[in-house]
């Protein structure tokens, strides 16, 4: 089975359809008469107890089926009890955009949005083996899985983009005994808990995804499940998500940094119908941006020398490159500029670059490069990680892990004495603070979700930060 939309009625080839200019819709709003307002966290659904359970099924597709160029939306999996459907079970109050059972579906080129279920907003993967190929997943809820759910359902997601969806259990998805392997995808803006979560053997991988929360490949939380390399975790700075804008703005970091292996084969547009590949290098989500890059970078590494880090980079071109911001952070959050290095202008010569920073953290460094253009035109360079420790041990915190949500901070220098503690989320929002009194103190939290923080102290213009795991 293949079924296609995004056809104007006068095609004489498939290949001459468009889905992003005939949008083809498949709608569960019987009534035409929803009303959805928010995203993400203030995502709300009122008039939609007509619509239909699911917008569409499938049961028993064997073969390799395909679902290519629609907008599905509306569905209102809020129902109890099971129906059949060629032999398989079927769930009333699960997948309101799809509910694939038992099936090898190719889903690819469609938008699911404003779908409500139980598990899986848009989509449940119930003993199926799907794929996602630049599919837009935005304005769906669930209690589990606000974009997608899994049970026993290995999938792959490829040049995808998940963003305002809302669920407490996987605002984006989660996952039940089903190995998802993704590439090229963005998570961003979802609501609720973790857009990622999984149990049950369902351990997901990422590989060049922006995920948040993630603390990227620099400072990777397991609790998302593998590292694949090249994942990072910051804005993707959309054009206008709030708009239902999901492309990207030239400054983004999600530009040209995806895998251009891990494209399908046969992938040669994006969700717009846009060239995929346009930079020689696959931008990360379902949209791939036109904008040439001004500076091909080559590398972008760095070291800690005796006199501090040291950091180099080589561009192979550049074009109106007026310079390079370089800027640093503790947390990989928040971002401050320690200097500048003027570009070359236009020129197709390799150029050389290198900076020190005289003054790093102690504890891990992350760095990054804003590359200006004379016309006020931005764009980052990817991130990376320095760990700077010095032999005295100023300031340990154990154990670590922690156990019990309480951990010991020890000073042997007395001028962290009446500093301030702040403990902060991969998010960089402080969690937890209070004034450090003692040279040794005992710091209990309550209700703190399990994975990697930041501790840092500050006191007398020191400051000491270290990555602790709960």
């Amino acid at each position: 089975m293949k079924i296609y939309g995004g056809f104007a009625g006068t095609e004489t080839a498939l290949n001459q359809r468009n889905a992003a200019t005939n949008v083809t819709i498949l709608s569960a709003d019987f009534n035409n008469d929803d009303v959805v307002t928010g995203m993400g966290s203030t995502l709300s659904f009122s008039g939609n107890t007509e619509n239909a359970f699911h917008v569409f099924v499938t049961a028993n597709l064997t073969s390799a089926a395909v679902i290519d160029g629609f907008t599905i939306r509306g569905g209102n999996a809020d129902g109890s009890g099971t129906m059949t459907y060629s032999g398989q079970t079927l769930y009333r109050d699960q997948g309101a955009g799809s509910q694939l059972s038992a099936s090898n579906v190719t889903v690819s080129n469609c938008i699911f949005m404003e779908n409500n279920s139980g598990n899986g907003g848009a989509i449940y993967n119930h003993n199926a083996s799907p794929g996602y190929i630049n599919c837009l997943f935005i304005k769906n809820k669930a209690t589990y899985g606000g974009g997608m759910h899994g049970f026993n359902s290995p999938a792959t997601i490829t040049n995808c983009t998940f963003s305002g969806n809302n669920a407490p259990n996987g605002s984006a998805i989660n996952n039940n005994g089903s190995l998802v392997v993704t590439a090229n995808t963005i998570f961003w803006g979802n609501a609720g808990g973790a857009c990622i979560n999984y149990y049950n053997g369902s351990t997901p991988t990422f590989k060049n995804s922006l995920v948040e929360g993630s603390g990227g490949s620099g400072s990777w939380n397991s609790s998302f499940g593998t590292d694949n390399g090249n994942n990072i975790d910051v804005d993707p700075l959309f054009v206008n998500a709030a708009n239902g804008d999901f492309n990207l703005n030239p400054g983004s970091p999600a530009l040209d940094v995806g895998d251009n292996n891990s494209v399908p084969s046969g992938m040669t547009t994006d969700l717009a119908n846009n060239a995929r590949i346009q930079n020689t290098t696959v931008d990360m989500g379902s949209y791939e941006s036109a904008a040439a890059l001004p500076v091909e970078l080559v590398f972008f590494r760095g070291e800690a020398v005796p006199n501090g880090n040291l950091l180099k980079w080589q561009t192979a071109s550049e074009k109106n490159n007026q310079g390079f911001y370089i800027q640093k952070s503790q947390e990989g959050k928040n971002w401050e500029t320690i200097g500048s290095q003027s570009g070359n202008g236009t020129t197709a010569a390799i150029s050389n670059y290198q900076f020190l920073d005289k003054t790093p953290y102690e504890g891990l460094n992350y760095y990054r490069l804003k590359q200006m253009d004379f016309d006020g035109l931005f764009e980052y360079s990817p991130i990376l990680s320095i760990e700077n420790k010095t032999s005295n041990h100023k300031l340990r915190i154990f154990p670590n892990p922690v156990q019990n949500m309480t951990f010991t901070l020890s000073f042997s220098d007395p001028d962290f004495v009446s500093g301030e503690l702040s403990i902060f989320d991969l998010m960089g929002r402080v969690i937890f603070s209070q004034k450090v009194l003692n040279t040794e103190m005992e710091v209990k939290l309550n209700d703190l979700t399990n994975g990697i923080y930041l501790v840092m102290v500050e006191a007398g213009g020191k400051r000491f930060l270290e990555r602790v795991v709960f």
